[in-house]
C-alpha cells in the first residue's frame, strides 16, 4: 500500500463513513482491506492466555459497494503462547465470522469516539452443538479480542507500547514519559512523523520497535523511518522506510519530498555531532508549524569519539553546543546582535527548548513577540 493511498483512507476515516465508502470506492476494496489487517493485527492481545491443542480460524468479512472482501485470523498455540497471523482468505470453514461494513469498520478503527456496530453481526460455526460450548471454547476469547480491537484503540501508555515491541526508549532510556507528556496533545491527529534510525544496526530484519510503537500510540499518523541500511521488511500499514544517509543533506531532502513536512522529527541515528548538526540545519525549516523536533542519545556530545567533548561546554561544533546557542535564540530580539539570526535562521521560528536527561525535545512556531523598549537596556532603575 503506497503513503498517498493510507492518506486518502486516514483523512476520509475522520470525516465519516459516508467519505469512507467513497474513498474505499477510489483506492479498491482489496487496498483498503489491506490497511484494516496492518491495523488490527498488533492490537489483537492474545499472549497469556491458556493453550490449546489445534489452530482456528475466525473470519472478518467486510461488505463494501464494490464487493465483500475477506481476511482470515489464524490463531494457534505454542510453547511461546498463542501465535496469530491475518491474511487472506482461505478454504477453511471458519470457527466464527463477524461480518461488518468495510467503511464502517475502517471509521470505528481510526476514530474510535465514533465507533459504531450497526451493521455488525458475528455467526458461530458451532452454534448448535451443545458440546462445542461447554468450555466456553477460545473462539469466544478470539472473536471479543477482535470486536475490542475494532471498537477501541486502547489507551495504553507510551512506557508499555515502548516495553511491548522493544524499543529502548523505555527501560534503557526514559524517554517514554517525557514523549507521553510533550506529543499527548497530538495523539489523535492525522500527523506525520519521521524517525531517523530504524535500530538493528546492519541487520535488515532488525530494529522496527519504535516504529510500531509510534504507530500504536499515534493510530491515525503516518509512521516514517529513515536508515542507512535497507529496512524495507518493516514497510506495513502506515509504516513505511527509506534508506537515506543522514550525513547527505541530499539524501535526507528526497525523503521528505516524497512524504512531504513532517510533524515530530525524531533523531536517533548516529549521535555523531556533526550528523546531528547538519540533519537539523536540513530538516527543521521543512518540520511542519507547531511541530516537534526530537534529538536523543545527546549525552555523545561529551564523546571526542563521536566528535564530541567536554572540555569546552559550549563549542558550537557539538550538539549541545548547538542547542545551548539555540536558546539564546528565544530571546533574539533583545539581542541587536542576533535579530535576524545569521546562519541557520531558526531563532524566529523556535518557540520552546525542553531538555531531560541526554534528550530534547525543540518546539517550532513564530517566535515574533516583541522586546521590551530599547531603553531599559541602557537604564538602571534608582
Amino acid at each position: 500500500m503506497t503513503a498517498g493511498t493510507a492518506r486518502r483512507l486516514l483523512r476520509a476515516a475522520l470525516c465519516g463513513v459516508d467519505d469512507v465508502t467513497a474513498a474505499i470506492a477510489a483506492v479498491g476494496p482489496d487496498e483498503a482491506a489491506d490497511l484494516v489487517v496492518s491495523e488490527l493485527t498488533p492490537r489483537l492481545r492474545l499472549s497469556g492466555e491458556a493453550e490449546f491443542d489445534h489452530e482456528l480460524t475466525v473470519r472478518l468479512r467486510m461488505p463494501a459497494t464494490a464487493g465483500v472482501v475477506e481476511r482470515d485470523l489464524e490463531v494457534g498455540s505454542g510453547s511461546a503462547g498463542w501465535t496469530l497471523g491475518m491474511g487472506a482468505a482461505t478454504t477453511e470453514v471458519p470457527a466464527a465470522v463477524v461480518t461488518q461494513d468495510l467503511a464502517e469498520v475502517l471509521h470505528g478503527i481510526f476514530v474510535p469516539s465514533a465507533a459504531r456496530a450497526a451493521t455488525r453481526s458475528v455467526h458461530w460455526r458451532d452454534k448448535d452443538d451443545f458440546t462445542a460450548f461447554h468450555s466456553p471454547p477460545h473462539v469466544f476469547t478470539v472473536v471479543h479480542r477482535l470486536l475490542a480491537a475494532m471498537d477501541h484503540h486502547r489507551d495504553h501508555e507510551l512506557a508499555a507500547l515502548a516495553v511491548r515491541y522493544g524499543s529502548d526508549k523505555w527501560g534503557m532510556h526514559n524517554y517514554a514519559p517525557h514523549y507521553q507528556w510533550h506529543f499527548g496533545p497530538m495523539r489523535q491527529l492525522p500527523i506525520t512523523i519521521l524517525e531517523i534510525g530504524v535500530g538493528g544496526y546492519h541487520d535488515p530484519t532488525g530494529g522496527g520497535a519504535s516504529l510500531r510503537m509510534w504507530r500504536d500510540f499515534f493510530p491515525q499518523a503516518l509512521v516514517y523511518g529513515i536508515d542507512i541500511v535497507d529496512k524495507s521488511t518493516h514497510d506495513e500499514g502506515r509504516v513505511r522506510t527509506f534508506r537515506a544517509d543522514q550525513s547527505d543533506p541530499d539524501s535526507l531532502a528526497t525523503v521528505l519530498d516524497e512524504i512531504g513536512d513532517p510533524d515530530i522529527i525524531v533523531d536517533d541515528g548516529s549521535h555523531i555531532s556533526k550528523h546531528v548538526i547538519d540533519t537539523f540545519t536540513c530538516l527543521f525549516p521543512r518540520l511542519r508549524p507547531g511541530g516537534k523536533y526530537v534529538i536523543e542519545d545527546l549525552q555523545t556530545s561529551y564523546w571526542p569519539s563521536f566528535g564530541g567533548r567536554e572540555d569546552v561546554m559550549c563549542d558550537p561544533a557539538t550538539s549541545m553546543g548547538m542547542l545551548k546557542d539555540l536558546v539564546d535564540g528565544l530571546n533574539h530580539q533583545e539581542l541587536t546582535s542576533r535579530s535576524p539570526r545569521a546562519g541557520r535562521g531558526t531563532d524566529a521560528h523556535i518557540t520552546g527548548i525542553h531538555f531531560h536527561h541526554n534528550l530534547t525535545v525543540i518546539d517550532k512556531g513564530s517566535n515574533l513577540e516583541p522586546g521590551p523598549p530599547s531603553w531599559l537596556s541602557t537604564t538602571r532603575p534608582d
